[in-house]
Parts: C-alpha cells; structure tokens; sequence
C-alpha cells in the first residue's frame, strides 16, 4: 500500500521567462530537466521557487547556467529578458501567473497555489503582484482570457467561484488572494502541505548549474548536490536504496505468494464441492437401484401373499393397484370389499428383527445401509432429501446443516485439519 503524500500534479506558466504559455505534468516520484544552456531549466526551477517560497528576491533564484554573465531578478523573467539585452514583453503591459497544482493522494483533494503579477511597459521594479491559492484544479480556460492571461482582479474572482462550489473539499478555507507573504505560507504549509515547517523548501539545493564536470562524477555530485551535507550522504542514499530495493522484493514475493494461496483456497472449494456432488450422485443411483428392487419385492411379496390366500380359500384377488408409491389396496370379488395394505402392513412392523426409517418411520428392512449423524438408520429416499441435513463427502452420514464446515461434518474437519 503506497503512504499518502502531497504531490505536485502541473504547474501553469503565463509570461514567465522565454515561455509564453506551457502546462507541466508531473511524474509521482523523479521529474528530470534536461538540455542546453539557455533552453530554459533555471526558468522553470525558479519559478517553482517563487511559488513555494513566497518570495521575489533575487537571491535565491539560480545564478551558475552560465555564471555571472547573467543578472537575474524576478522583473527580467517577467518580461522575459534575453542574452542580447533585447525582452519579449519589454514595451507592453501584461499579466502573468505560476500555478502549482498539488493533490493529496489519500483523499484525492486537489488544491492550486501560485503567484499573480501585472507589470506595465514603464516599471522599473515589482509594483503590482500576489499569492492566491484555490480549491480544485487548475481551470480550463488555464487562466486565460481571449489568450490573454488573468488580471490579479479575475484571479480574486476566480478564488470566489470556487470557495461556492463543490471543489471546495478541504478542511480550511483555501479560496484567497493573499495580504501578505506571511500569510500565504501560513496557509500553504499548515493547511495545504499539512504543517511542514516553512523552512524546508528553502533548504532545497539549487540543480540549475555550471556544468562543469573536470574532478569526475562523484566529486561532481558532491560539490554541487550535496555541498552542505557529510561526506558519507551519497555512501547513505545508496545503503538506502539497497534495503528499500530488497524490501520492495519480498513485498512482491509475498503478493505473488497470497496471490497463490488463494488461487488455491478457489480450487480446493470446488474439489471438496465437486466430490461431495459426486457422493450424493452415487447416493441417489443406489437409492434408483434399492427402489427398483423395494418395488419388484412388494410384488413377488404380492403375488405369493395372493397365492397362499387362494390355496387357504380366503381370498380371490383379481388385480393390485399400488397408489402413491406406497399404498397397497387388495379387492376380495367374492364380498366386494377393499382391504388396506397398511392394515396388513401392521402385521409386519410388529416383528422385533425390522428396522424402521428415523426420520418418515417407514420399514427399511432387515438390514442398515444410511445412517444419520447419530448413526440411526434413515431410508434412501430420506438420504438424498438435503431437508433435515446434507451428505458428509468422508463418512457418507447425513448430518444436519449446524454439524457441517466446509462441505464436510465436524468429525471429518477435524480429522483433515
């Protein structure tokens, strides 16, 4: 499970440097700057910085792309100052905006942070600007109108709409242009970014530098990454990546392995199912066989029971008509009468030797085949009725629904567990 984090997801440039209009998108863990001197990777990674440190000196914006050949303030990006002393927004009022756009991957709640300037052709120095923070993502529209970036005026109205609409999901109200600078980061770093202390992005190093690699790599990494670190920093990262790497290994060992188990749980459900259909299915065609043979005996029965009558001159029987399967009548012609074959049943279930079904009371015979749980005899048609309970798959019992846990009575579990 991924720790929940805040992550920047965009970031929107109006008028900012040599770009006009870009839209970033981000990558959840490394986003690297690549190219040229002069392609733009300082422009980016100060207007970052202006953002998240609520400032616009010009002493931390990145001075090493090409050394102290290039005097940058945060007025010269605005109007987008070149090498040649020539500006792409020299002559002109504009607008500008650096927006960030952050998401908490816990709750999903997106909220934008960035600054608003309005510079006219004649300024000299900052005079116009401020910090404003939003609910929701960045609008549509990419804060432009006709193509031309908001004014600081359509940026307040912007934070209105959205404090009234169902973007607003944050615990603290969001939706402001900003007074001050302090009270920008008190709401960026205690609301937004969830009391991280102000200083922390500060402490950040600058990676738009001089490449000058002539002392190697390592050195390289050193002097420029870590300059203010112990010399052992990179010996430590790299013991860190080694254990997160094996961490993450057995983490996926151990999905794959779950994973496993209950493919395996699955199939070892429907074998224990399909053998317990296949128990009841051989119940059921012995229970067909038992009750052909029950009804070729009732009628041998019948026919010597007819026989001996006619040979002692009590009765002269003409037909038997066998009703609902269970029920025998005998018609006498000579008196007309109809004599119940369970009257003459009684006769029989008086003898001690019989054994009698536990559940419908019929007689089953002289000897058991199907027992219940408590081991007293049921008849076939009362073993395959799942009414009063189900067929244990490793004893052959029935035994009521409560007694039995995973297709099995609680004898057999225990016995298989």
């Amino acid at each position: 499970m991924k720790q929940p984090k805040k992550i920047f997801t965009r970031m929107l440039i109006n008028n900012w440097g040599g770009i006009s209009h870009k839209m970033l998108e981000f990558h959840e863990y490394v986003n690297l700057f690549s190219g040229k001197s002069g392609s733009g990777k300082s422009t980016v990674m100060d207007a970052i910085q202006v953002v998240l440190y609520g400032s616009v000196s010009a002493n931390f914006l990145n001075k090493a792309a090409d050394d102290s050949k290039n005097k940058r303030s945060v007025l010269s990006y605005l109007r987008g100052a070149q090498k040649d002393g020539t500006a792409n927004r020299g002559d002109v009022d504009f607008c500008s905006q650096i927006v960030l756009e952050i998401e908490d991957t816990a709750t999903h709640i997106v909220t934008c942070v960035g600054a608003a300037f309005e510079v006219a052709k004649g300024d000299t120095d900052l005079k116009k600007y401020t910090y404003f923070s939003h609910s929701g993502r960045i609008p549509k529209d990419e804060y432009l109108e006709n193509n031309v970036p908001y004014s600081i005026a359509q940026i307040r109205k912007l934070t209105e709409e959205r404090s009234r609409s169902a973007d607003n999901r944050g615990r603290g109200e969001v939706n402001k242009v900003y007074p001050s600078k302090e009270a920008y980061l008190y709401t960026l770093y205690g609301e937004i970014f969830g009391q991280v202390e102000q200083g922390r992005m500060i402490t950040m190093e600058k990676s738009a530098i001089a490449l000058k690699m002539t002392s190697g790599t390592g050195q390289f990494i050193r002097d420029y990454m870590f300059p203010k670190t112990k010399e052992d920093t990179v010996a430590t990262i790299s013991e860190q990546l080694g254990a997160y790497r094996e961490i993450k290994e057995r983490v996926e060992d151990l999905e794959k392995r779950i994973e496993m188990l209950d493919k395996i749980q699955v199939y070892d459900r429907e074998l224990t199912n399909v053998r317990a259909e296949k128990v009841r299915t051989e119940t059921v065609l012995k229970c067909i066989d038992i009750e052909e043979n029950i009804i070729r005996l009732k009628g041998r029965e019948s026919e010597l029971e007819s026989v001996e009558k006619e040979a002692d001159g009590e009765y002269s029987l003409d037909e038997i008509a066998i009703i609902d399967d269970a029920m025998f009548k005998t018609i006498d012609l000579d008196e007309d009468t109809l004599v119940d074959w369970d009257e003459l049943q009684t006769e029989h279930r008086e003898e001690p030797d019989l054994v009698y079904c536990s559940e419908c009371g019929r007689v089953i015979g002289r000897t058991v085949e199907y027992t219940d749980y408590d081991d007293n005899p049921i008849c076939a048609e009362c073993m395959v009725s799942n009414s009063a309970g189900d067929i244990c798959p490793a004893c052959g019992r029935k035994v009521p629904h409560e007694f039995m846990i995973n297709g099995f009575c609680i004898d057999c579990s225990e016995e298989n567990e």
